[in-house]
């Protein structure tokens, strides 16, 4: 889940991160680069099956919402873990101009996580992996890839 930020003036905040409530305006939009692209896939009717992990809450239900539904099946839902949520703040250019990252759940996406999905992984024409996962687990993914001779761009 990513929120958006917009503040009145950069101006406003120079030297003045002390705790103080800023001017600004907010967005929340379903995010998360993996997620993206297997929206993005799906509206292009390619199958996609998205491993990953989200909390039992709010923002895991709506980001369920954005994710096609045959995804589903390969998604943990984990009461104990809060959604990967990232703050963005930006100006009025729409230029970053900070970010905050809420992304300890992607530790949950083990190894185990993937053996399961072995088979999507063999019959995969493509693998698509995220940089936020661990890299015991992208090392895994890797060497499935290679074992079953799926690309990895």
């Amino acid at each position: 889940m990513d929120r958006h930020s917009e503040i009145s003036t950069m101006k406003d905040i120079r030297g003045t991160l002390d705790g103080r409530i800023h001017t600004g305006r907010f967005d929340y939009s379903a995010g998360g680069v993996g997620r993206n692209i297997c929206e993005a896939l799906s509206k292009l009717n390619c199958p996609t099956h998205l491993i990953s992990a989200v909390g039992d809450d709010h923002q895991g239900n709506s980001l369920l919402n954005h994710i096609p539904q045959e995804s589903h099946r390969c998604i943990a839902k984990l009461s104990e873990e809060n959604t990967a949520q990232c703050i963005v703040v930006v100006d009025k250019q729409g230029d970053c101009r900070f970010l905050m990252g809420d992304m300890h759940i992607h530790e949950k996406i083990s190894l185990s996580m993937v053996e399961t999905h072995e088979q999507l992984i063999r019959d995969a024409p493509l693998i698509v992996m995220d940089g936020n996962i661990g890299i015991d687990t992208m090392d895994k993914v890797l060497e499935m890839a290679l074992k079953y001779n799926v690309p990895v761009p």
